[in-house]
């Protein structure tokens, strides 16, 4: 550990790691260079803005058997949110990161010096869901970023100012999780870890709800309604989640990364959603309430023949995001896959030792936004989707121009939503599927045809008994429709 004091203020300031070249000034965020013995001033980061992590400089935790403390953290801003970065110190002498979006989390190591044959394509040529070989471990493009720091705190193993500029792409193999940062020129700098969750921070280093409220006036999960700054209607966010929020009154977008909440694209009153489950609704899960925060509606734009679905998107602060989609068919509980599917292009994918055969693929337009979201969506968004199941579970692989991400749904009765919402009004007499449908559209050909010839050769049949035969071919037909009703 090694102590300095500030040039411009005079505080004191600490570098735990040997790997820091810099570090930020808690009292006045002016950047220090460690430079030999001294230290000089550079100027100054902006200070982080407050996301409600739970995280904070000097928790610490374990990963594969090695402590950790977090000495330092840089935050990060894309085109459709933003993200930590905390920069962490081994014991053992090592440094990594732990990135910290959304509340989900991943820690890898800077590979030192990787064998000349590893390919190190050009971050231009990257594409979401392209195949990429390291350590002769088959990994997939799964997200491909620009961005830029917008704030920092703490030690940094290099130097960082306001604006500096980071180009990432990040690859993923079952829990693996390898980044590719090209920050300093066209070879990257390789980074290998694995997907985590929050139980590798020993829980009483982490901030508690209580000293984020106060920091904050709000702790990360909280589900709270904000004033709209267009029409002024409440709109339901996730505090230190929601990026985005689609106004359900005036359908403005309102972008909410920042401290004050931005309109990004103001409209005009418009006919509301009226969807099942109203942006608030509550609902047991997994023995958990989650509310409903998000709504999205989708079509089919190369296929005009496809229903509509709807996908609701829901948030427990504990245990984090859940979807459910409604359709013709029924009811599906997605969950957002930690785990990674072996897949090959055009073939089956293979997940907890089971293959997953192919059966849909097809594009997905957003037709209507509706609610608070943890990235930026908009109407007209479209995603290429492609469906794998194995019995009645659904694998799903979504591909975006930026991103890549995998889902696993479940199907779930009337009765069992009905249930978790208390809402028996959930419950469908009859649900409306295409087989239905193609069900009722042959009963009614089919007793027209045969009350045609009923009819035609009823010649010698009195009227009375003309009716009872009617009443019979379209008894199936009424009854069909009464219970569709």
């Amino acid at each position: 550990m090694h102590q300095v004091l500030c040039p411009q203020c005079g505080a004191q300031a600490v570098f735990q790691s040997t790997a820091s070249v810099m570090v930020v000034c808690n009292a006045c965020h002016s950047t220090l260079l460690k430079d030999a013995e001294s230290v000089r001033l550079l100027g100054q980061l902006s200070q982080v803005l407050e996301d409600c992590s739970p995280i904070r400089l000097g928790s610490v935790g374990d990963y594969e058997g090695r402590h950790f403390t977090v000495v330092g953290r840089l935050q990060m801003r894309y085109e459709a949110g933003y993200w930590n970065e905390w920069y962490v110190w081994f014991g053992d002498g090592r440094d990594g990161w732990l990135s910290d979006a959304s509340g989900q989390y991943a820690l890898t190591l800077r590979v030192d010096d990787p064998h000349p044959s590893v390919d190190r394509p050009l971050f231009e040529n990257l594409r979401p869901g392209l195949p990429f070989t390291f350590e002769k471990t088959p990994f997939v493009a799964a997200d491909i970023r620009d961005c830029r720091c917008v704030g920092g705190e703490g030690e940094l193993p290099f130097v960082v100012a306001d604006g500096w500029q980071a180009r990432v792409a990040d690859y993923r193999h079952g829990l693996a999780f390898l980044t590719l940062d090209y920050s300093d020129g066209v070879r990257p700098t390789f980074y290998l870890g694995k997907s985590v969750s929050l139980d590798v921070l020993q829980p009483g280093s982490l901030r508690s709800e209580a000293e984020i409220l106060e920091a904050a006036g709000r702790y990360r999960g909280q589900v709270k309604p904000v004033e709209c700054p267009n029409c002024g209607a409440p709109i339901v966010i996730v505090a230190g989640l929601t990026t985005m929020a689609t106004c359900a009154a005036c359908s403005s977008q309102v972008d909410f990364s920042d401290t004050q909440a931005v309109v990004v694209q103001a409209h005009h009153r418009q006919q509301m959603l009226r969807p099942k489950l109203p942006l608030g609704s509550k609902g047991r899960f997994f023995d958990a309430e989650y509310t409903v925060i998000g709504l999205l509606r989708f079509d089919v734009p190369d296929d005009a023949s496809e229903p509509i679905w709807s996908e609701y998107l829901l948030f427990n602060a504990g245990r984090g995001y859940l979807w459910l989609i409604e359709s013709q068919q029924g009811w599906l509980r997605t969950l957002v896959c930690d785990v990674w599917p072996l897949h090959s292009p055009g073939g089956s994918a293979r997940l907890e030792g089971q293959a997953w055969h192919q059966q849909y693929s097809y594009r997905a337009r957003v037709t209507a936004v509706s609610g608070a979201f943890n990235w930026q969506v908009a109407k007209g968004d479209i995603t290429l989707v492609t469906d794998f199941s194995h019995g009645a579970r659904v694998l799903s692989c979504e591909v975006s121009d930026h991103e890549m991400t995998w889902s696993m749904s479940v199907p779930m009765p009337d009765a069992a939503i009905a249930k978790a919402f208390n809402r028996p009004d959930l419950v469908r007499k009859l649900a409306a599927t295409p087989v239905n449908a193609e069900k009722e559209k042959y009963l009614i050909e089919l007793a027209l045809l045969a009350s045609v010839a009923l009819v035609a050769f009823a010649e010698d049949v009195d009227l009375m008994t003309i009716m009872i035969g009617l009443l019979f071919l379209w008894a199936p037909v009424a009854v069909q429709y009464l219970m569709k009703e």
